[in-house]
């Protein structure tokens, strides 16, 4: 089975409604996901670009063996009301992976624990890189990315997926199985959620990725709850916070999405690098 076959080609542009109107208060960044393999790979070109074209539409090869793809949700702003285009490329170059690079993303890989050792066993890896505007909403953007990545990892394999903004580092076929969920787990591998020991012995934890979306990450004060559980409560919030189509900001009072939690928020830095500003939760 292709990667195209996981989603209905006509529904593209299945978020662009709900988020019609809104921008973010929040600065965005360009998403970048570096794919690492274990031997050289070698791509496909006819192959890739027809999958491509398949869930897209539009799909083009450059001079440079380079691809690039065009999105065009039904999406326009109050200061725009032409349609807007999300677009990602892949770099045509294959470079040596530095692996070294990744250490310090293995050390948050709780979720996956054979990270540090498949990440030596990798040598090479290819770029992908979002190019569209930063006014976009944060759903469109993560669907688009998302799916236009499985389709270069579902016909690469890489054995490895890097998320640059979330340094987080997932099995290349997990990811593809997140997306192939209903609905799409969409936010695996662009969100991480780290559990950081305290010098008191408890666990903080907060989400790492959102910020590139122009979305707060959020972060877990040590003792509110047990790590799981702390790991649980960030992604259904961010979850909610994508599907909602609101931005949680400042003094709120938030009922986690099927827990019997409720939390006050407080828009503060973030306690661990990089610096951002974060939600941090705090019992109700």
């Amino acid at each position: 089975m292709s990667f195209s076959d996981f989603f209905d080609t006509k529904s593209a542009g299945s978020l662009s409604h709900q988020w019609s109107g809104h921008l973010s208060a929040y600065a965005p960044s360009f998403q970048i996901i570096k794919l690492l393999f274990r031997h050289k790979p070698h791509v496909n070109t006819p192959h890739l670009l027809a999958e491509l074209k398949t869930v897209f539409g539009n799909a083009e090869l450059a001079p440079d063996g380079s691809f690039s793809v065009d999105f065009m949700p039904e999406y326009t702003t109050a200061t725009n009301r032409e349609p807007m285009k999300a677009a990602a490329a892949i770099m045509p170059q294959v470079t040596e992976a530095a692996t070294e690079k990744y250490i310090n993303a293995t050390n948050h890989a709780w979720h996956w624990p054979d990270a540090a050792a498949e990440i030596q066993n990798c040598r090479y890896e290819i770029c992908l890189q979002e190019l569209m505007p930063a006014a976009l909403p944060a759903a469109i953007r993560l669907e688009f990315f998302q799916k236009f990545a499985g389709v270069v990892i579902s016909a690469c394999k890489p054995a490895v997926v890097y998320f640059g903004h979330s340094h987080k580092l997932v099995d290349a076929c997990d990811f593809l199985n997140a997306l192939s969920h209903e609905p799409p787990a969409f936010l695996y591998g662009a969100m991480s959620v780290r559990l950081i020991p305290t010098a008191d012995g408890k666990v903080l934890a907060d989400t790492l990725g959102l910020n590139a979306l122009g979305l707060p990450d959020f972060e877990c004060l040590p003792g509110a709850l047990e790590p799981a559980g702390m790991a649980g409560t960030l992604t259904d919030l961010a979850y909610e916070m994508l599907e909602s189509n609101r931005v949680i900001s400042d003094n709120e009072l938030l009922q986690a999405p099927g827990r019997n939690e409720s939390w006050k928020t407080r828009l503060e830095p973030a306690s661990n690098g990089p610096d951002r500003l974060v939600i941090k939760l705090l019992p109700a």
